[in-house]
């Protein structure tokens, strides 16, 4: 069998090089493929790594959402190494990088210790929670001045639903030694939009709160790119 010529990115003109692009442009003017290419470093026979990075994003695309980057690096070591080209290495790579993105985002929504509003609140957990898979219900504790204790995560559920129990909800705040809190959770769905069961149930621990004088400020939903404030929408 004739073997496959083995491009390489010296074979790319010097101005489409990501290497060189980055060095004399800035990491903020490469493509996400670009980027990839960086990491990934090699690519196969006959596809150089910029070639396979676009692949990789174009065949991992999320059809919902068409959310390339993302889609690509939520995918499990197994199935990245499905991919042709794709071993261990570099599926170990993909997963640090999307890993190092996460880690980034959360230390960022804590930069500022201090909320604001619902829109604030949102901006800093958009990141974290718009690619999840499975609904997960957090809560963000403050203190008499809404400056931010910590938060923890509550409930983790199904692809549609997560339970939560008010016993849960106050013992985290008990922890905190919390004057307010705020509940988020995310959609896998992309939808902000609470259902009636998130109605129901933030209403059960609002009024548990109401008894034990921990206010409930707000109840968050992420959708893909977008939230939905309860409090905003007049459910509260």
């Amino acid at each position: 069998m004739e073997q496959q010529e083995r491009f390489t990115m010296k074979d790319l003109p010097e101005e489409e090089r990501p290497y060189e692009r980055l060095e004399s442009k800035g990491a903020a003017s490469l493509s996400d493929a670009e980027l990839l290419a960086i990491i990934l470093k090699t690519g196969r026979n006959g596809e150089t790594s910029l070639d396979m990075s676009r692949r990789l994003l174009r065949q991992a695309t999320d059809q919902k959402t068409g959310s390339a980057l993302p889609a690509l690096l939520n995918l499990s070591l197994e199935e990245l190494m499905r991919f042709p080209g794709i071993g261990k290495v570099k599926a170990l790579q993909m997963k640090a990088l999307g890993e190092l993105a996460v880690r980034l985002a959360s230390r960022e929504a804590q930069a500022c210790s201090r909320i604001a509003d619902a829109r604030d609140v949102a901006l800093r957990y958009i990141p974290l929670m718009r690619d999840l898979t499975k609904e997960e219900i957090h809560g963000i504790w403050l203190d008499n001045r809404l400056k931010i204790l910590g938060d923890s995560m509550l409930s983790l559920g199904s692809v549609n639903q997560a339970l939560l129990s008010p016993r849960e909800v106050f013992l985290e705040a008990f922890r905190y030694k919390a004057v307010y809190f705020i509940l988020i959770h995310n959609h896998p769905s992309g939808d902000p939009m609470p259902s009636s069961a998130d109605i129901a149930g933030t209403h059960r621990i609002m009024e548990a709160g109401r008894i034990l004088e921990i206010g409930l400020m707000d109840h968050i939903i992420i959708g893909d790119g977008r939230f939905c404030s309860m409090k905003e929408e007049g459910l509260l």
